[in-house]
């Protein structure tokens, strides 16, 4: 997890402003963590799959807007303990992301990558791995799982049980 916070999500930035001399709101700096995160979620090494993105997503957060950081953690353990949905509470917190930007009167550049931390985080969710819709589940209802859920299904246990199939 330190991994993929610190050196895959916030490396790019670090790099950028400490030893390119990058001005934070520069949007060749923000264009680097999010080439990393579609690199994350879309690896070429496993055919175009790979993980959530979100931990490299709040690692390149980290490194260029810490108050965001710190709102989008408070923000998303919050509603963990209100709803005991990891899902349902990142999906919020990122959401909320370009408008705390605004608030706290980021740079353009800045918000903007908060939006793309949220498009490219959401479209991972919607389309995990290539993963076809499952079979007698109308195409809405599965992507009104994946994207509140995080998972095909409604049913936590279900998913849970599930197994993998030949091919997957």
């Amino acid at each position: 997890g330190l991994f993929e916070l610190f050196v895959k999500g916030g490396s790019a930035i670090w790099i950028g402003k400490y030893l390119l001399d990058m001005d934070r709101s520069s949007f060749v700096l923000m264009g680097l963590p999010l080439l990393t995160l579609a690199g994350n979620n879309w690896s070429v090494f496993f055919r175009f799959g790979g993980g959530r993105g979100v931990a490299v997503a709040m690692g390149a957060l980290f490194a260029l807007a810490y108050r965001e950081f710190i709102v989008f953690a408070v923000v998303a353990y919050g509603l963990w303990l209100l709803f005991k949905s990891g899902g349902i509470s990142i999906l919020i917190a990122i959401l909320m992301l370009p408008f705390w930007s605004l608030l706290f009167g980021e740079p353009p550049a800045i918000t903007w990558f908060c939006v793309g931390l949220l498009f490219l985080v959401t479209l991972k969710r919607l389309f995990p791995n290539w993963l076809s819709l499952p079979e007698g589940v109308p195409w809405r209802v599965t992507l009104w799982n994946r994207l509140i859920r995080d998972r095909d299904c409604a049913d936590r246990d279900e998913w849970s049980a599930r197994r993998p199939t030949v091919g997957d």
